[in-house]
C-alpha cells in the first residue's frame, strides 16, 4: 500500500492535476434527424415529400457532413423516407428523437468533466445521424466546434443516451488533449514508442466508465439484460484478453523490423479488447487512488499500464482476490520505459 500510495503522489506531481473538473461544454445538434422525421410525417400524412423538406435535411450540419464522406443525396434521402424500413422504424425513431431531447447535456458535461485535464475550456457538439446507412460514430476535428456524429438508435432511453453520448465526447475530448498535450517519450526505439501509441487505445474503456459517471454504477445500468449479460461475460475473458495484449504489445516493443506489419497487427485488435482492458484498469486505478488520478494519464498514457499493476499487485499480495489478477510483463514495462510492480 505505501509503495502504491507513493508512486500515485509521485505521478500528481509530475503531472499535476487542478482542482476542479475541465471546463467542458457539450451542445446537442438534432436538426438533421428532426427534418428527416418531418420529412416522413409529410409523407404519411400527405402522401408526398415536398422539395424544401428535402432541403432543409441537406441543409442539417450532419447531412453537409453526410454529403462530403458518405455521397449523402436528395435522393438517397427520398428513397431512404419512402422505403418499407424506414416506414417499419419511423416510431421507434420518433420515440428516440423524443429521448434525445429529453437526454441533459449538463449531465454529459459534469460527468466527462472529471476524467478531462483541467486546463482552458472545450466546447464540443454531438450531432445526431438518422440518414441510411449511418451506423458507427465519427469524429470532426477539422471545425472551430469540435464535433461528433452519432447515429439515432431506435428505442434508445435517455439515460442510455447520456452514456452513450458521454463516451463518444470523451473519446474526443481525450483525442484533443492527448494532442495539445504532446506527450514525449526519449531514449526509446521507434518500434516501443509504436507501442506507446497504441496504449491510448485504452481510451476506449475509460470512455465507457466516464460515460457510466464512475464505478458506483455498472457499466450496463441503463442497457437490455442481454447487452449487460454479454458485458459481464467479457470482464470474466479479461485475463485472456490482457495475456494476448501484452504478448502483442511486448513483440512490437522488441521488433528491429516490419514496424509496419506490427502496427497492421495492432490495428486488427477488437475495439472491445481495448474497451474491457481499459475499463477494469480505470476501475482499479479509480478505486486505489480516486478518481483524480485519471485525468493526468493523458498526459503519458504509459502510467495507465504502471498504475495498474500497481494496484493489481496490491490485490494479489493482500490475498482480497480468488484468481491473482494478471500484471504487464517486467520486460514490457522496461521496452516502455516504465518500473515493474514490486510487492
Amino acid at each position: 500500500m505505501k509503495l502504491s500510495l507513493l508512486v500515485a503522489s509521485l505521478v500528481l506531481c509530475l503531472y499535476p492535476i487542478g482542482a476542479n473538473a475541465q471546463s467542458l461544454r457539450v451542445r446537442i445538434d438534432l436538426s438533421e434527424a428532426e427534418a428527416m422525421l418531418a420529412a416522413a410525417d409529410a409523407l404519411r400524412d400527405n402522401g408526398r415529400i415536398e422539395a424544401a423538406q428535402l432541403e432543409s435535411v441537406l441543409q442539417a450540419p450532419a447531412a453537409q457532413h453526410l454529403t462530403g464522406t458518405h455521397a449523402l443525396t436528395a435522393d438517397n434521402v427520398r428513397r431512404y423516407i419512402t422505403s418499407a424500413e424506414f416506414g417499419a422504424q419511423a416510431g421507434t425513431f420518433q420515440f428516440s428523437l423524443r429521448e434525445w431531447r429529453i437526454a441533459s447535456h449538463q449531465q454529459i458535461e459534469h460527468r466527462i468533466g472529471e476524467y478531462l485535464p483541467p486546463e482552458g475550456q472545450l466546447s464540443l457538439t454531438v450531432v445526431v445521424v438518422s440518414a441510411p446507412g449511418f451506423t458507427e460514430a465519427e469524429f470532426d476535428t477539422t471545425s472551430s466546434t469540435p464535433r461528433v456524429f452519432v447515429p439515432l438508435v431506435p428505442s434508445m432511453l435517455h439515460m442510455r443516451i447520456e452514456t452513450y453520448a458521454g463516451e463518444q465526447v470523451y473519446l474526443l475530448a481525450s483525442a484533443i488533449a492527448i494532442k495539445s498535450l504532446q506527450p514525449r517519450y526519449d531514449r526509446m526505439t521507434d518500434s516501443a514508442r509504436l507501442a506507446v501509441e497504441y496504449t491510448t487505445e485504452f481510451r476506449r474503456g475509460i470512455a465507457l466508465l466516464a460515460g457510466t459517471g464512475g464505478t458506483g454504477l455498472h457499466i450496463c445500468a441503463t442497457c437490455p439484460r442481454s447487452e449487460r449479460q454479454q458485458w459481464d461475460n467479457d470482464l470474466v475473458a479479461f485475463g485472456a484478453d490482457f495475456q494476448s495484449l501484452n504478448e502483442l504489445l511486448l513483440a512490437t516493443a522488441l521488433a528491429d523490423r516490419d514496424i509496419e506489419g506490427h502496427r497492421s497487427q495492432l490495428e486488427s485488435v477488437g475495439v472491445l479488447s481495448w474497451q474491457v482492458l481499459g475499463y477494469r484498469m480505470g476501475v482499479m486505478i479509480e478505486q486505489h487512488y480516486g478518481r483524480k488520478v485519471l485525468p493526468s494519464l493523458l498526459r503519458d498514457p504509459r502510467m495507465l499500464l504502471e498504475l495498474y499493476n500497481l494496484a493489481a499487485a496490491e490485490d494479489n499480495a493482500s490475498g482480497k482476490v480468488e484468481k491473482p489478477l494478471p500484471l504487464w510483463s517486467p520486460e514490457l514495462m522496461r521496452l516502455l520505459g516504465l518500473a515493474p510492480a514490486r510487492f
